[in-house]
Order: C-alpha cells, then sequence, then structure tokens
C-alpha cells in the first residue's frame, strides 16, 4: 500500500529540490501499526524513466508505388506515463510527411501522391516517443519500394479471313515505366508492335477457320511480364456481287454501277469479260462505264461476267448477264404543212432525236427565198421574200442525221407561200347548249378587205362576216351528227383560202385514259374523265379488265389488286363506257392493258439497310423463268443453319437445287426485317411452288445464312 506513495515522495523530493532527512521512528506500543518520520536532511535527484519503443514495423517489406504504406509502433513507459509520438516520414533522406504529438500506435504515407516514393525510392519513418517530461529513443523502420508490374486485359477476338485489323493493347504501369509488347499464337498476317502494344495487319486468306488461336500476349517494363491468354476466332469471309441485264444501243454512252458486299474492311478489286466494245469497267469501283461501239449491234447479246475479288480474303463471286445491244435509229417528229404570207419572219423548230444520245446534224431543201435551217439546232429562221410566192408551194425535205452512226431521217412537207393565209383552227368539241366563241385567224398582205364565211357549223352557230368569230350556243339537239364536217373560207377580193375541220358535238364526253401498264400483284387506283351535261347523272361499267380489277359504277375509278397469274393472260382489251343516264347516251373508249409479272418483293415491313451496318436481309426469287445461279455461295451453309428449323430441310434444298439448278436468280437489295423475325413453321414444299421469296439473314462477321422467311411471291 505504500508503494505509489514512496513513489510521490521522491518525485516530490526531486521536485522540490529539498532535503528531507527520512529515519525510521521508535515504535510504539500499538501492534499493528508503523510509524514514518520524514525529515529533510539533504539533497537528492530521483530521475524520470524515458518512454521506451519496443518494436516499429512497416506493414510492407516491398512497398509499391500505389500502396499506403502503414507502420505499427509498440512503446513503454516504466513510470506510467502517458505516450505521444512523433512520426517523421522520408524519401530517400528528404521529410515528406509529418505527424507530431499523436497518440495513435500507427502512421500511414500514401506512396500513390506525388513524391512520396517511386520505384528504387528508400521510404524511412523516424519515429519519437514522448512522456510529459521528456523523450525516449527513436525507431527508424524503411523499405524500398519496389516494382509495380504492369496491368492489362484482353478479351476473345473474332474476325474473318481478309480482315484490316487494329487491336490496341491498353496497358498501364504504376511506376511509369516504358512497356515492351509482345505476342504469340496471333492468326497468319497480324503482328505487334512491340513499342506501342499495336496488333495490326491483314487476317492470311489461309489463317486456320477450323479452331480458334489460342494467343498469348506479354507485357513488360524491364522487371516483371505478365501475360495474358486469350482465343482468336477466325471465319470465312463472303463477296457479293449481282447485276441484272441490260439494253442499250451502239453509240450510247453508259455508266452502270454493281451491286457488290463485302466486310466493312475489306476491299474489292473488279473485272469482267465479254461486254461490248467501248465499255470498261473500274477495277476499284466496278463501275462500267464508255461509249458503246458502234456496229456492236451485229454480236448482240454479249454473255458479260462481272468478278468481284477479295484478294486478301482468297474468296471472288462472279456475276453472269447479258448485255443487248440495239442499232440506233434517228426519229424525226413529222409535219403538216406550212403557209406563210411574203415578207413574214418566220421560226420553225425541228424536232428529232436519237436513241442512242448522239447530238444530231440537219440539212434541209426546197425552203422558200429567204429562210435557213441552223445545222446543230434544226431551227428554220428568216424573213420570207416578197416574191417566193411566185415559186409557191415549195416542197420541203428536212433530214436529221447522226454522223457517227451513218444513218438519218427525214420528213416532207409543203411550204404555202402567199398574200393571204388562213390559219387552222384545230378540230372542236363541245357538249349541246355550250356557249362557243372561236376567233379564225387569216394573216395576209394587206391587199383589201378580209370577208369570211362558214359552212357545216353545229346548229346555233354562225360566222362574223367581218372578223371571223365563230359564236352562238350549240342546239340541245346538235348531237344528231357525228361529227359536223366544217369548211371556213377568207378572201379579200383577189387572194382566197379555206381550210376543213371537224367539230364533235356530244351529250357526254369521255377523256380517253390511253394504255395501261401494270404488274402482277401491284395496286391500281384509275380514274376517268368524263365532260357531262350538268344535272345529269353518269353511270361506268368495262370490259375486259384484268383479273383482279373492276370499275366503281358511280365514280369510274378503275382500282384493284392484279392477279397474280394475270400476266398469263394479257394483254387485255379493255372497253370503258360512260352513260348519261338522264339523256340515254353514252361514250366508249378502248384501251389495251398490259400485264407483266412482277419480280419485285413487297417492300412492306422491309426498309433499307445501310451496307455498315455489317447483317442484311437479302431476299432471293426463286422462279421458273429465272437464269442466273449465284446464291452468294450461301447453299454451303444452308442446310447446317436450318436442319432443326425445318424438318427434311436438309434433303428437301438439296433435291431442289439438283432437280432445277437454274432455277435460283437473286436480288441485289439489302433490306432489313423491322417486325421480329420469327421461326419458320411453313413446308419445304413451298419452294417448290411457281414462285418464291425467300428471305435469308446473312451475319457480316460470320458469312453465314442464319434466318430464312419463306414469302410466295
Amino acid at each position: 500500500m505504500f508503494g505509489p506513495l514512496c513513489s510521490w515522495i521522491h518525485k516530490l523530493i526531486y521536485m522540490g529540490g529539498g532535503r528531507f532527512p527520512i529515519r525510521r521512528a521508535e515504535p510504539r506500543k500499538r501492534p499493528g501499526y508503523a510509524r514514518l518520520l520524514v525529515e529533510r536532511l539533504e539533497d537528492r535527484v530521483v530521475p524520470n524513466a524515458a518512454p521506451m519503443i519496443n518494436s516499429a514495423m512497416l506493414d510492407s517489406f516491398s512497398p509499391k508505388t500505389n500502396d499506403i504504406l502503414t507502420v505499427n509502433v509498440s512503446a513503454s513507459d516504466s513510470d506510467s506515463d502517458p505516450i505521444t509520438f512523433d512520426y517523421v516520414w522520408k524519401v530517400n533522406g528528404n521529410t515528406v510527411k509529418s505527424t507530431l504529438g499523436t497518440s495513435s500506435t500507427s502512421d500511414t504515407l500514401d506512396l500513390s501522391q506525388a513524391g512520396n516514393g517511386n520505384k528504387g525510392d528508400y521510404v524511412s519513418v523516424v519515429i519519437t516517443p514522448y512522456d510529459p517530461y521528456t523523450s525516449g529513443m527513436t525507431g527508424n523502420p524503411g523499405a524500398t519500394v519496389a516494382n509495380t508490374a504492369p496491368t492489362f486485359s484482353i478479351s476473345n477476338q473474332e474476325n474473318m479471313r481478309g480482315d484490316v485489323v487494329s487491336l490496341q493493347i491498353n496497358a498501364s504501369d504504376a511506376d511509369g515505366d516504358t512497356l515492351s509488347y509482345s505476342a504469340m499464337g496471333l492468326p497468319t498476317g497480324l503482328n505487334i508492335n512491340s513499342g506501342s502494344g499495336l496488333i495490326s495487319g491483314t487476317v492470311s486468306s489461309s489463317a486456320q477457320t477450323s479452331t480458334p488461336y489460342l494467343g498469348n500476349i506479354t507485357v513488360g517494363d524491364g522487371s516483371s511480364s505478365p501475360n495474358q491468354n486469350f482465343n482468336w476466332t477466325i471465319t470465312e469471309s463472303y463477296v457479293a456481287v449481282v447485276q441484272g441485264d441490260q439494253y442499250n444501243v451502239a453509240g450510247e454512252t453508259v455508266s452502270v454501277d454493281l451491286y457488290s458486299w463485302a466486310p466493312p474492311t475489306h476491299t474489292l478489286s473488279y473485272g469482267a469479260t465479254g461486254m461490248p466494245d467501248g465499255l470498261s469497267i473500274n477495277s476499284s469501283t466496278g463501275e462500267i462505264t464508255g461509249t458503246i461501239a458502234y456496229g456492236e449491234e451485229a454480236s448482240s447479246p454479249f454473255a458479260v461476267t462481272i468478278t468481284a475479288t477479295d484478294s486478301a480474303a482468297g474468296i471472288y463471286d462472279e456475276a453472269e448477264f447479258d448485255w443487248y445491244v440495239d442499232a440506233p435509229e434517228v426519229f424525226i417528229v413529222a409535219s403538216d404543212d406550212l403557209e406563210s404570207i411574203g415578207g413574214a419572219e418566220v421560226e420553225w423548230a425541228t424536232r428529232a432525236w436519237s436513241t442512242d444520245g448522239t447530238a444530231l446534224t440537219y440539212s434541209a431543201t426546197g425552203l422558200p427565198s429567204g429562210v435557213s435551217i441552223d445545222a446543230n439546232t434544226g431551227i428554220i429562221t428568216g424573213t420570207i421574200s416578197g416574191s417566193a410566192y411566185l415559186y409557191s408551194p415549195f416542197a420541203v425535205t428536212v433530214t436529221a442525221t447522226n454522223g457517227g452512226a451513218d444513218i438519218s431521217e427525214h420528213i416532207d412537207f409543203n411550204w404555202v407561200v402567199g398574200f393571204l393565209v388562213l390559219l387552222h383552227p384545230g378540230d372542236q368539241q363541245n357538249l349541246v347548249d355550250s356557249e362557243v366563241e372561236i376567233e379564225v385567224e387569216a394573216p395576209y398582205a394587206e391587199t383589201g378587205t378580209l370577208s369570211f364565211g362558214a359552212t357545216g357549223l353545229p346548229t346555233g352557230l354562225s360566222i362574223n362576216t367581218s372578223t371571223g368569230v365563230i359564236s352562238g350556243t350549240i342546239a340541245s339537239n346538235a348531237d344528231d351528227a357525228d361529227p359536223y364536217e366544217v369548211n371556213i373560207n377568207v378572201g379579200d377580193g383577189t387572194y382566197y383560202a379555206e381550210k376543213t375541220f371537224f367539230w364533235d358535238v356530244k351529250k357526254v364526253f369521255l377523256g380517253n385514259p390511253g394504255d395501261q401498264y401494270g404488274l402482277t400483284e401491284s395496286t391500281v387506283e384509275l380514274p376517268l374523265t368524263v365532260a357531262a351535261l350538268n344535272g345529269h347523272t353518269i353511270t361506268y361499267s368495262a370490259t375486259g379488265l384484268p383479273d383482279g380489277l373492276n370499275i366503281n359504277a358511280s365514280t369510274g375509278v378503275i382500282s384493284g389488286t392484279i392477279a397474280e397469274d394475270a400476266n398469263e393472260n394479257g394483254p387485255f382489251n379493255v372497253t370503258i363506257t360512260a352513260t348519261d343516264t338522264t339523256a340515254s347516251v353514252s361514250a366508249s373508249k378502248n384501251i389495251t392493258w398490259f400485264v407483266d409479272i412482277n419480280d419485285q418483293p413487297d417492300p412492306n415491313p422491309y426498309q433499307p439497310l445501310a451496307r455498315n451496318m455489317g447483317e442484311a436481309i437479302i431476299p432471293f426469287l426463286v422462279r421458273e423463268r429465272a437464269n442466273a445461279t449465284h446464291w452468294y455461295g450461301v447453299f454451303s451453309n444452308l442446310a447446317e443453319i436450318l436442319t432443326d428449323l425445318v424438318p427434311g430441310f436438309q434433303q428437301n434444298i438439296a433435291n431442289i437445287i439438283a432437280a432445277h439448278p437454274n432455277n435460283y436468280a437473286q436480288r441485289a437489295d439489302f433490306i432489313q426485317a423491322t417486325e421480329q423475325l420469327q421461326t419458320i413453321t411453313r413446308e419445304i414444299t413451298l419452294l417448290q411452288s411457281r414462285r418464291v421469296w425467300l428471305y435469308a439473314y446473312i451475319n457480316a462477321l460470320t458469312a453465314r445464312l442464319e434466318f430464312l422467311r419463306y414469302v410466295e411471291a
């Protein structure tokens, strides 16, 4: 019980500096008690015991650049005084962090902070213990910062033969060391840049496709070299080229683009054989350009083969088609006879063209004096001589010539020159009860006073003899003539001219819609035009329409969807009738309706797909009259992929191909299905029907046909 007390007394003596003699007092006679007498005898110092570090340990003997280094301290004080610590962290002897007066028995240094230690630096910590009176001996543990291995990762890769590869290995090194890269087991044609880690090159056409390459990437920093394995799968590439039959004429300048496909990074080269003379193919773009040589029609049709080659992938595809070349022709539009008065300025244009698009040259014979033809434009201009009437009429011949093809065409007409001309008003048609006003024009040389006359006009009309205006209201019963033959004339007392034209008067007129052209399974909506009397009811009827079409009896609109096999029964001779049931009269027109087979798939619900999207729905048409055999090489994969989808598919498709090797053709349009792809449920026997669309989904990375949908064409 006296130990603590004695310790206090000793410190009291030490602190007070006084002299206290201590002796034992004489014991009293009371048992169990002792007596302590303290007397100052002399000065005596009792020292404080300094704290002592028992251990100081770093948590890592090989710290790394981004580590947090921790020191753990164990200390004691024999006087049981409270202990505090100073931690002074040093890097290569230089202080970088100080933690002072803390009671914590641990401290940390973040090596990731700048200046706190990099690889090879010696990091130490000076630890000083303190009690309230003095400091103890220091501890100074330390360690050298070790190398941090580089880190990286690489996933499994997949490419096609011929792919241009650029794959960057992204590695990092906490020490900032210069890294080096190496690789083993890369696909043939690829290599790695030892300085940058970029894997590049073109996958060789001989790269194996049966099993993946087992690749290994190693990244070194001079001290350590971690590595990682991965798989690199190589698949066969694909190339497709398509072109349909071409039709041109000799001498025509053409520009024809091909439809071709290959993986996005692949470059194709093109070649062609069997083309007409004058044409060539651009080996880089596949565009066929040039001007077909004259005379090539003699060798038509040309069996042309287009080749698209992917040299890097070691594959190619061909498209065969026929190029038909016809002889060029020159067409010139006939002219009615011309009439002019002497001294008049004239301008008359020749309308002509050549089917090869070549510019024509023009010539003319027999023209009235004073006018001439422009050899380049065919326009006749000038001022007719005042004496030209003496030689009238002029027998004129205008010729249009294609000099390159050495062909020409001409027209003949008479050109009458006089002092008085009556212009033809053109044939007329009106409904009964119509108000009419037509002016008859008569250029003349002012040789006298003009006087007009007319015979055969519809009932209710007359001509003003002074002005030449025909006017009046056509009688309601004037439709009895079919049509009126009208003669008009003019004279000035010396000269005389006349013209004859026809005037059709009816209670109902039906416009002629002209011959029609349509495709099977196409939608038609053809309105008719009718002129009828106000308040009269018109009904419509038609005979001979293509199967699937009908006419609305009230509106006269012909509509419907042309039947799938309508082309087999055409062309159709159609009679269209509009009946005025009020007046009990009708009007009819006869037209021809041509129907051809529709070789286009329904675009809905499919929409165009950009080529770089890497996948597509390609429609293939199977039909009896197809003559091409290219299926882009997908048959090799077709049975394998679809065997599980349609029972018996593998054998059926093999049988069909063997039995009908020429019954397969393809379309060149990429289209993407916007509806959800559905598992095939239709029987494979559908392929043997007359015409079927096959929508084939091709994976651009594997060049494999992965989905097929049948659509009846």
